[in-house]
């Protein structure tokens, strides 16, 4: 399967030690990496969960490099947004044939490299950008790790575990085309819808398709007459043990957060952060008893 998962969300900040901070205090975890890609202008913290990695990515103050550019175009006057999402591949080459037999366009394969600040780790990878012309607008990166996964490590809890972070829900996409969006993920790369529901009440029409453990959703307005804008990347929803445990957390550290309330999703009790950030939810995701003979 040339198309694995996501392999991790890029959320573009304008202040690197302002954003590592309040990413520690969301998701209650010590960040796992923190490096410079001189070449790129850029720099960057990493949170490793259990199913993907986030990386905030900042550009260097006085970079004017094109991946600098791009970044501060993104944030505009905003302390950050959603970036893009990074697909992992096991073979970029192949991974790049098959989406330009598709008909996508895509950029030329570059060599990418990074060290860790604090212990001189230093992590490999190829990768690709998919130009957004060809992706309803989004920024989708293809990735081929050529280090052991191990040198990215995971984040350490800061707190106590029925209250972090676990790892990564789903990611919400809104989309004014539907269909479309729905079709780039499922011809494109080959992933499956998993349901479809209508919320009349939220002028709202959602589709999830699974990518590696993450659900992909796509949100169309109902209500409202089509825009023709492109799709963009609006939010992250986390894992959590106990939702109730993590909403004390958090308004324990300063952040407004929502009380918990039934999700969309059956068996599931969600909770909104509130704050200039990425738009964020907390998500626990509960199991049904086991049953007894």
């Amino acid at each position: 399967m040339i198309f694995q998962a996501i392999d991790h969300i890029i959320i573009a900040v304008g202040d690197l030690d302002a954003a590592t901070a309040a990413h520690r205090t969301l998701l209650g975890r010590a960040p796992s990496w923190r490096g410079t890609h001189a070449a790129f202008g850029t720099r960057n913290t990493l949170f490793r969960l259990d199913n993907t990695y986030i990386e905030l990515l900042a550009a260097l103050p006085r970079s004017t490099t094109p991946q600098s550019a791009r970044l501060r175009e993104a944030l505009g006057d905003s302390p950050e947004r959603p970036f893009g999402l990074a697909i992992r591949v096991n073979d970029l080459t192949a991974a790049i044939n098959i989406l330009r037999g598709r008909g996508m366009r895509l950029g030329e394969a570059s060599e990418g490299a990074g060290e860790d600040e604090r212990s001189g780790r230093r992590r490999t990878w190829r990768s690709a950008w998919i130009d957004p012309a060809s992706s309803g607008g989004l920024r989708l990166l293809l990735i081929q790790h050529t280090c052991p996964a191990h040198l990215l490590p995971r984040a350490l809890g800061v707190a106590d575990d029925a209250a972090v972070c676990l790892g990564v829900d789903h990611v919400v996409i809104s989309s004014s085309d539907l269909n479309a969006s729905v079709r780039l993920w499922t011809e494109g790369f080959r992933i499956t819808e998993q349901w479809r529901r209508d919320f009349p009440e939220r002028g709202t029409r959602n589709v999830g398709l699974d990518f590696g453990g993450i659900t992909v959703e796509l949100i169309m307005r109902t209500d409202q007459l089509a825009t023709g804008i492109a799709d963009r990347f609006w939010g992250v929803a986390y894992q959590v043990f106990d939702c109730s445990s993590a909403v004390a957390r958090l308004r324990a550290a300063g952040l407004q957060v929502d009380n918990p309330r039934a999700g969309l999703a059956p068996d599931t009790q969600v909770a909104s952060v509130r704050w200039p950030r990425t738009p964020t939810l907390v998500i626990q995701r509960r199991l049904s008893p086991p049953t007894t003979c």
